[in-house]
């Protein structure tokens, strides 16, 4: 046993655990939206069989790597500066496929499903903090709907309706969500 009090073993498991889920995250980050268990652990450098040491399914796998991708998006938008859409929209450029494909889990999961609905309030809370002062000069009954506005203007649907079915560049996609969240905060 190590000076930490871990053995071998357990520092292995847990190394290799943290490369099965990285390596989840990588594949679908790079596209790969629903990674099949070789690529995982071909990616990870562990065996076939080590994958469901640490996962019961294949499922689980790809829960754990959108659980924690959710944790980083939202980090990183906590921690974005400027106006809230233009961080939006790059956080969203950044994050196109972990959003898409947390999107159809969220279908096949209930546990992504559940996880995505945090991710999305968490995310809402955060736009209710950055317009706070805004929000305050509107009529009681008024605010709830502001913020589901300015949520649905910023949300990664909004991007891609932007992005992908309108086609519209970055800076019209930022200029486009910009107005959205400031016809959102009128009286």
């Amino acid at each position: 046993m190590s000076d930490n009090g871990i053995d071998g073993r357990s520092a292995r498991r847990d190394r290799n655990l943290e490369a099965v889920v990285e390596a989840a995250i990588e594949l679908i980050s790079e596209g790969h939206v629903d990674p099949g268990v070789t690529e995982i652990a071909d990616r990870a450098g562990v065996s076939y069989r080590s994958v469901f040491r640490y996962f019961p399914e294949r499922d689980d796998v790809v829960a754990a790597a959108l659980s924690r991708a959710c944790d980083r998006l939202e980090s990183e938008s906590a921690a974005a500066s400027g106006s809230l859409p233009a961080a939006r929209v790059e956080l969203w450029e950044k994050s196109s496929s972990v959003s898409r494909a947390l999107r159809l889990g969220a279908a096949q999961s209930e546990e992504v499903a559940e996880r995505l609905s945090q991710h999305r309030k968490v995310l809402r809370n955060q736009a209710r903090a950055a317009y706070k002062t805004q929000l305050a000069k509107l009529p009681k009954p008024d605010q709830a709907a502001a913020v589901a506005a300015i949520d649905l203007a910023t949300s990664f649907e909004g991007y891609e309706s932007f992005r992908v079915d309108q086609r519209m560049s970055k800076p019209k996609a930022i200029a486009a969500t910009e107005r959205l969240v400031s016809r959102s905060l009128r009286k």
